[in-house]
C-alpha cells in the first residue's frame, strides 16, 4: 500500500498556537515558585515595618500585620473573582469589570511592581543584614569571650 503524504498548509494557513496556561509551570517547581512567591511577599512587610515604624513606633509590626490580613481577604476575593472567568488574570478581570483604559493602568502598575520590588528587596535585605552584623558587633564588644569566639577563624585558638 503506498504510503501518502499530506502536503504542509502554507504559513498564511497555519494555526498559530501560544500555550499560556499551568502548563508553564511544568518547567519550575512547586517550591521554586512558592520560595518567589513568599520572598516578595516577606520582604515587602519588612520593609514595610521599617517604614511605618517612623509613623507608628514600636506599634508598627502589629500594624503592618493587620494590613496582611486584609491584603489575604482582598487576594481570596481576587483568587475566587478569576475562577469566574475563562482565563483570568488581572487584565482581564479589570477590564471586564471597569474597562480598558483601567486595565491598562493596573497591569502597567503591576509591571512597575514587579521590576521596582526586586532592587528595592535586594536593598532591603541589605540594610537588615547590615543592621544585625552591628548588632551582633555591639553585643560581643562587651562580652570578651563571645566576641573573640565569633571573630576567630576556624582552626585557631580563642
Amino acid at each position: 500500500m503506498p504510503e501518502q503524504t499530506v502536503p504542509a498548509p502554507s504559513p498564511a494557513n497555519r494555526v498559530r498556537i501560544v500555550v499560556a496556561s499551568t502548563v508553564m509551570l511544568t518547567f519550575i517547581s512547586f517550591w521554586s515558585a512558592a520560595a518567589i512567591v513568599l520572598n516578595d511577599l516577606a520582604s515587602s512587610a519588612f520593609y514595610a515595618v521599617g517604614i511605618a515604624e517612623q509613623d507608628f513606633g514600636k506599634s508598627a509590626p502589629w500594624i503592618v500585620l493587620g494590613v496582611m490580613l486584609f491584603s489575604f481577604a482582598v487576594r481570596a476575593v481576587y483568587v475566587e473573582s478569576c475562577s469566574m472567568f475563562t482565563r483570568g488574570g488581572v487584565y482581564r478581570i479589570v477590564k471586564e469589570g471597569l474597562g480598558g483604559t483601567f486595565a491598562k493602568v493596573s497591569v502597567s502598575a503591576l509591571m512597575f511592581d514587579y521590576v521596582l520590588t526586586g532592587p528595592v528587596s535586594g536593598v532591603s535585605a541589605g540594610q537588615y543584614i547590615v543592621g544585625l552584623l552591628n548588632e551582633l558587633l555591639r553585643i560581643c564588644a562587651g562580652h570578651p569571650a563571645l566576641g573573640g569566639l565569633l571573630l576567630s577563624s576556624p582552626g585557631h585558638a580563642i
